[in-house]
């Protein structure tokens, strides 16, 4: 509560993708056989636990209603997801290769890398520097942010302001690093914090018997993805650059601040001990 001032107000992703999809369904731009916007259904798969308390009563719950009807509508785990897969015998080998619906088929690798630790850190970084500057990357990876250290810190000049950064994961670490925003000794100008270890790749949802190791893994997939992908900064997907020029206008527009921004307040514990 009294560190919500310093907390971004960008929504999550999953947020950000339904209200688009929203409003491009309310429009019927885009979206097949979608007369009005709540013929449209959205089920999230998530790999944290955390994230579906988030979505379902954090932040839908709260404030995320859209005449009357809430953002997200069922919120399953990776391994809810794989139970279903099993249960209705679904084999991904005998499906033909189809497209993507748009606008869901476009991704950047900066994007990808959200699911591991260091990785939000890392696209926002990719964007802030070229945006600063005015120049391309000439180094597009953010190395000095990755890895499985419980906090990491690291400078990054931007033009003539070098910029201290921290990137943690497990909630344990994210409060040392709070104390030091509570008493103003914090250096740092940017603080990621992921509660799960690893980040997502090592989330609460992920099938059971996820170890280090395991983590590990999946973060070198995503970073793999990453590399493979022809756009590797948010600001390059071409979905995002038609749909500011189509709709939203420019960061922190109006209309961008309604659909893709949010606002924290106070909830009173449940219980006391």
């Amino acid at each position: 509560q009294d560190v919500l001032e310093h907390s971004p107000r960008a929504d999550g992703g999953e947020l950000v993708d339904v209200a688009d999809e929203d409003d491009v369904a309310a429009r019927g731009d885009g979206v097949e056989e979608m007369a009005h916007e709540h013929d449209v259904h959205h089920r999230d798969f998530v790999e944290d636990d955390d994230v579906r308390l988030e979505l379902l009563v954090l932040v839908l719950r709260e404030h995320r209603l859209r005449g009357g009807r809430q953002d997200i509508d069922y919120v399953l785990t990776t391994r809810e997801l794989i139970k279903l897969i099993k249960y209705v015998g679904l084999t991904f080998h005998d499906l033909p290769e189809t497209p993507f619906d748009s606008p869901l088929g476009e991704a950047t690798g900066a994007g990808a890398i959200f699911g591991a630790t260091g990785g939000v850190m890392e696209a926002a970084l990719r964007t802030v520097v070229e945006r600063a500057t005015g120049k391309p990357l000439q180094e597009i990876e953010f190395s000095a942010v990755r890895g499985m250290e419980g906090i990491r810190e690291a400078t990054v000049d931007i033009g003539s302001r070098t910029v201290r950064v921290a990137v943690c994961h497990t909630l344990r670490n994210a409060a040392k690093l709070m104390a030091a925003v509570r008493s103003g000794t914090s250096p740092y100008d940017f603080i990621e914090v992921m509660a799960c270890p690893g980040g997502c790749a090592g989330g609460g949802g992920q099938p059971l018997g996820t170890t280090r190791a395991i983590t590990k893994e999946r973060i070198a997939s995503l970073y793999a993805i990453d590399r493979n992908l022809p756009h590797r900064k948010s600001h390059e997907n071409p979905v995002i650059q038609k749909l500011y020029e189509r709709d939203l206008g420019a960061p922190l527009s109006p209309k961008a601040h309604d659909l893709l921004h949010t606002t924290y307040h106070e909830i009173p514990p449940a219980c006391t001990f």
